[in-house]
């Protein structure tokens, strides 16, 4: 049967070159270094070296692999019975393959074999990563979507409360919406800090892409002008196909950076906004308890409720509503008090 560089990682290259057919002559130089050339071929194979190599270094990888398959073909057919000469021919094998060696590594194994490691591994941590970035999103839109159905809820919670307020005195109702607008607002603050952090690290994540791919491409343009190893001007790494999974993983990246700003923006203004209302609802109850006209008491109530539940501008959400009551100045002057 004809050695075929398709089977060639089942050929046993022991058996070839240390046969005992040989006798005396058996090829005990050629043998390791028959397996070492051997070795690399299947590593050129295994990286993909048709795919990742310019066109005329292909073709001169492939014509030594070729070389390399007559070679082991030669050694198969060797007859010490038939030849004229075989010790000759034993020397003369042991030599050419010591230069074919020496030829491979030089020419190929040295300048190539590391670069397609490097790109290989590149492209192994981009999916990895990918992979992690996608298992996050997926979890973070579980949370999303039970804070969503937390916050109906609460919100219609509130809408009730917001009605008993109005419809009673209010002083048993305020004190304890106070401690209920603290509580969401310790709670809310405990989930803008999650989101932050999160945010923060798609950010560091996305600067450290940009910074290696920035500053290995600027050390592949200057090793390639100063003749400096590797030695290969950038575009022979920085690839289409390679531009287009590192968009894919930035484009994710600036998903998931968005997705959480958004949230941390959310969780920030319903933690500004519970604490407006609990200095609200502190107030109202300590006006009510000193306000002995019922008149005034109406009043307060109703001022009371319409500052509780505005939503006023805070920063994290855009607002147009400019309206002003006696309620908010004194919610104004205790903040600034306190500060």
């Amino acid at each position: 049967m004809v050695i075929e560089i398709k089977s060639l990682k089942e050929v046993n290259i022991k058996s070839l070159a240390l046969n005992n057919k040989f006798g005396d002559l058996k090829f005990e130089q050629a043998y390791p270094k028959l397996e070492e050339i051997k070795n690399w071929i299947l590593e050129f194979v295994e990286l993909n070296f048709e795919e990742n190599l310019p066109d005329n270094k292909v073709q001169e990888i492939n014509d030594h692999i070729e070389q390399y398959v007559q070679r082991l073909e030669w050694l198969r057919n060797f007859s010490i019975s038939t030849s004229s000469n075989p010790k000759s021919e034993h020397d003369n094998f042991e030599n050419q393959i010591n230069g074919f060696h020496g030829s491979f590594f030089e020419n190929f194994v040295t300048k190539y074999l590391g670069y397609l490691k490097n790109q290989a591994s590149a492209k192994s941590l981009d999916k990895k990563a990918l992979e992690q970035q996608q298992k996050a999103a997926v979890q973070a839109e579980k949370k999303y979507k039970e804070l969503a159905e937390n916050l109906e809820q609460k919100i219609q919670s509130l809408e009730k409360q917001q009605k008993d307020i109005e419809s009673t005195s209010g002083e048993v109702a305020a004190a304890h919406f106070g401690k209920s607008f603290e509580a969401q607002a310790q709670e809310y603050e405990r989930s803008s800090g999650h989101w932050l952090d999160q945010r923060a690290l798609y950010l560091k994540i996305l600067f450290w892409i940009l910074g290696i791919n920035i500053g290995f491409y600027i050390y592949l343009f200057v090793s390639a002008k100063i003749s400096f190893l590797p030695g290969f001007p950038p575009k022979e790494f920085f690839t289409i196909e390679y531009a287009a999974i590192k968009l894919a993983l930035i484009s994710f990246l600036f998903y998931a950076l968005s997705f959480s700003s958004k949230h941390y923006n959310i969780n920030s203004d319903l933690t500004s906004t519970n604490k407006h209302r609990k200095n609200v609802a502190e107030t109202y109850s300590l006006f009510l308890e000193t306000s002995k006209n019922e008149e005034a008491r109406r009043e307060i109530a109703k001022q009371g409720a319409e500052a509780m539940f505005r939503h006023t501008q805070n920063g994290y959400t855009k607002s147009s509503d400019d309206e002003r009551s006696f309620i908010n100045e004194i919610i104004n002057v205790t903040k600034q008090n306190k500060d």
